[in-house]
């Protein structure tokens, strides 16, 4: 069970935004919906025009801090093309009162710029993730190949093509007199 913030995004860049304590259950229920004909209004339309969407994971996160998370990440994205009806308070005093621990010079004055702070860190969070995730799949095709010994005969091949390339060099004029051959 995985808790976030999540995405739904249709082919014409219309999207929705939101959370669930367990994505993989959640977007099946999206998924359910939608096929049945029976989901939320602006969806449903995305879902009759375009069909099937992408589905992608914007932050991993507890699930004490979903509603929070969603809230930012609704407000700063907020545009034409999102899918939800309602935009949510920006922050409460309550959730003001428990990230107000952060060191000061992580911050702006103000809880106006600080939540353009949080709203930063919220958009930062998802570019790491995303490299996060990129960097394990190339790290996983090299484990692969290492596995299969592909990258060692690519590198193997990769070297002599190298070495081939040089002794051709040398063996010209000039450069042979330079290298004393």
């Amino acid at each position: 069970m995985s808790a976030g913030i999540y995405k739904i995004t249709f082919r014409d860049g219309s999207y929705y935004i939101g959370k669930s304590n367990d994505l993989a259950r959640r977007w099946d229920q999206h998924a359910k919906n939608m096929v049945a004909g029976k989901h939320a209004k602006k969806l449903q339309d995305a879902f009759d025009r375009f069909g099937e969407p992408t589905y992608e994971v914007l932050i991993n996160c507890h699930e004490d801090h979903l509603d929070t998370l969603e809230g930012v990440l609704i407000n700063s994205n907020w545009s034409s093309d999102i899918l939800n009806t309602t935009r949510p308070k920006m922050i409460s005093e309550k959730e003001w009162k428990e990230i107000q621990h952060i060191p000061a010079s992580m911050w702006m004055e103000g809880p106006i710029a600080n939540l353009t702070q949080i709203t930063r860190f919220a958009s930062h969070i998802v570019k790491l993730n995303n490299m996060l995730e990129d960097a394990e799949k190339e790290y996983e095709k090299n484990l692969e190949e290492v596995k299969s010994g592909t990258l060692v005969e690519i590198l193997e091949r990769e070297k002599s093509q190298l070495k081939q390339e040089l002794d051709a060099i040398k063996s010209r004029g000039f450069f042979a007199r330079l290298f004393n051959n």
